[in-house]
């Protein structure tokens, strides 16, 4: 059955794989860009910080921090600490019905720490 650790694992992946080809995609002019419903802003952006010599270190971690940012929302939204609360909860159950818990953002914050990609 799945647990709430591999569900963290799961979108710690996803973030990583997001930040790395985002960061390919802004920081290399020649990135395949098949997956981008629009290449213009890409490969503006991309000119732009190969122009400036803008490290792609910095790209990553502006990247990094901004996806971690959100999904650490969408937890939040989870555990009711946004406007949505006022409309009701939702939450995440596993297959026999059973809740993962509460305090979804606080446990994401420390898989992230635990698994060492938050410093």
């Amino acid at each position: 059955m799945a647990t709430k650790e591999q569900l963290f694992d799961d979108v710690s992946v996803a973030l990583d794989g997001w930040v790395s080809g985002m960061t390919d995609s802004l920081t290399n002019t020649e990135a395949p860009l098949e997956w981008v419903d629009d290449v213009r802003p890409y490969r503006v952006i991309s000119e732009a910080l190969t122009a400036a010599n803008v490290d792609p270190q910095a790209v990553r971690a502006v990247l990094r921090e901004g996806l971690r940012g959100f999904a650490h929302t969408i937890f939040v939204a989870l555990d009711g600490g946004t406007h949505l609360a006022e409309h009701g909860r939702l939450y995440v159950v596993d297959a026999d019905g059973k809740s993962i818990g509460e305090g979804l953002h606080e446990s994401f914050v420390d898989h992230l720490l635990d698994s060492g990609r938050l410093a």
